[in-house]
């Protein structure tokens, strides 16, 4: 912008004005009015607009190409919010504040009883104790209304602050209206009905997808569970468009249902509390598997808890119902039986043309070391669950299967020296004639025409996978330090940076979300009506 008063503007706010529609007619109405008056006017007024949108320039700094970045929708954060990582798992606040994730209504429950109400959260249970907590729950119907009081479960995270509890109660018969109250005042939550039938008797519920841009690894998983008897629940925060196009064809076919998954907001608050996306542990995954656990737990006989790149193959029977029956008959007092992972290499192909089931299952390379494993529940007798199982099972309770485990697919970590041999195993070469069921399945989706047209955008390699798990990796290894001075990470990606590119739009799931009046102990935040979002980017 030039003048007779010229100003060496930082280069931040350049940027901005350079980027703006009205940066001609800015110069064209400073050239015409040349006043001293004006021009601090002007940079006044282009200052405001800058703070307001520093998130957004921040990111147009890190476009890919020098394209206009994409719409991304800014979020106003209460003051009240705390920035204090030195004492985020010992500070305590005079209010606990609380967001319900869902909640739920069982009519009739073989567990929990006739009109029953479960309500998942992740609460702030470093401000308040849990383990004598209270919740006050008001139902009401057309007629009458009845209040109850629940004690949660809760599963801890020792290195967040939020953690996943349920709390469980009887309420009025038809239930119209739930709220909960503290302080003498209430906020109603929107609930819904407890699924009654699920499409399969096996539900894999897979953890939620941030940034999700792996396509091959859900074609594995829709493939491979089908063909063994199992629906799977994906829950999905954000995904490159085109996957997420895909990802709807299958839901079409039956092979999945696809859920938003919320990032929790606080939309207002007068008293101080922590973010809860970066205190909550691996973006809420507990609450997720809660989530599946309780819409599932009357309609499914055997849920599973699972991450998108595990891929778990039947050794004794030809579906996983008949599998997990076999397993239970042998260990009935058990409430759960427990797969141990371990990881594999795999080779995949850049296009959907290119990709085969047998060839992807031929290309894995075992590295011999196992993992922390998933579980699977018999839903009864379950009400909450933690990501690796409750911490209301005992050993006693959990049988860990011997003859078999979880293939999980990751990214070679080049630094560490690990014996690396080619997955070759009797229960592979078992199942060789159930890939080609399964390859036939596979042609059936490809070779439609919409899924044709989709293929052909889908992206060809890893963006933000690489970049969260680099980001990932070094919160680990900061936890991971000797003596380490101050508290450990919370792990989870979200303080990862993700720069936008303009390759590729994300979806991201989205709500109206509602905070309620300010209350002691617990304050409640939740959210209603989810849709899916065009403007918020490609952020977890």
């Amino acid at each position: 912008m030039s003048s007779n008063y010229d100003v060496q503007l930082p280069r931040n706010l350049q940027l901005l004005l350079n980027r703006s529609p009205a940066k001609r007619a800015v110069a064209s109405f400073c050239t015409r009015y040349k006043t001293v008056i004006l021009f601090p006017l002007i940079v006044i007024v282009m200052t405001t607009i800058f703070v307001y949108k520093n998130n957004t320039t921040q990111h147009v700094l890190l476009l890919m190409r020098d394209d206009p970045p994409p719409p991304v929708r800014l979020e106003r954060k209460p003051k009240s919010l705390l920035n204090d990582p030195n004492r985020r798992l010992s500070r305590k606040l005079p209010v606990s504040h609380v967001f319900v994730v869902s909640a739920y209504y069982y009519a009739e429950s073989k567990s929990l009883g006739k009109n029953a109400i479960a309500l998942n959260m992740a609460i702030d249970s470093v401000s308040k104790k849990l383990d004598k907590a209270v919740f006050t729950i008001v139902g009401s119907n057309s007629t009458n209304t009845t209040s109850s009081t629940a004690i949660p479960y809760v599963e801890n995270a020792d290195m967040c602050r939020y953690s996943t509890a349920v709390a469980i109660t009887k309420t009025i018969e038809n239930l119209e209206k739930l709220e909960l109250e503290s302080d003498g005042m209430t906020v109603e939550i929107p609930f819904k009905h407890a699924r009654s039938s699920a499409p399969k008797p096996v539900i894999f519920c897979m953890a939620p997808q941030a940034v999700g841009e792996q396509w091959q690894l859900f074609v594995l998983q829709m493939h491979l569970l089908q063909k063994y008897g199992a629906h799977t629940h994906v829950y999905l925060v954000s995904m490159l468009e085109p996957y997420f196009d895909l990802m709807q064809e299958y839901e079409k076919q039956g092979y999945a249902t696809i859920e938003p998954w919320l990032r929790m907001k606080v939309s207002s608050s007068k008293s101080q509390f922590y973010e809860p996306n970066g205190n909550v542990e691996l973006g809420n995954r507990a609450g997720a598997f809660t989530d599946c656990l309780l819409q599932y737990k009357e309609a499914a006989q055997y849920i599973a808890f699972i991450d998108i790149a595990d891929l778990l193959f039947p050794v004794m029977k030809n579906s996983y119902l008949k599998e997990f029956h076999a397993e239970f008959k042998f260990h009935n007092s058990d409430s759960s039986i427990y797969y141990k992972r371990k990881g594999h290499e795999l080779v995949k192909p850049d296009t959907l043309a290119e990709f085969s089931f047998s060839d992807a299952i031929d290309s894995l390379k075992t590295v011999t070391s196992s993992k922390k494993g998933i579980v699977v529940v018999k839903p009864h007798r379950w009400n909450s669950t933690g990501i690796y199982g409750s911490q209301y099972e005992t050993k006693r309770n959990r049988y860990t299967v011997r003859n078999n485990y979880v293939v999980q697919i990751q990214t070679p970590d080049k630094e560490v020296n690990v014996t690396i041999r080619s997955y070759n195993s009797t229960m592979i070469k078992l199942r060789k004639k159930d890939f080609l069921t399964i390859e036939k399945d596979f042609l059936k989706i490809k070779n439609s025409s919409r899924v044709r047209g989709i293929a052909r955008t889908l992206p060809m390699f890893d963006y933000y996978t690489l970049i969260i798990e680099e980001c990932f990796d070094e919160i680990v290894k900061y936890n991971s330090k000797e003596n380490l001075a101050g508290e450990k990470k919370c792990p989870n990606s979200d303080s990862c940076e993700l720069p936008q590119g303009n390759q590729y739009n994300c979806l991201h799931s989205d709500a109206e979300y509602l905070s309620g009046p300010e209350m002691e102990p617990f304050t409640f935040h939740t959210f209603n009506h989810t849709f899916w979002s065009r403007e918020i980017g490609c952020y977890q």
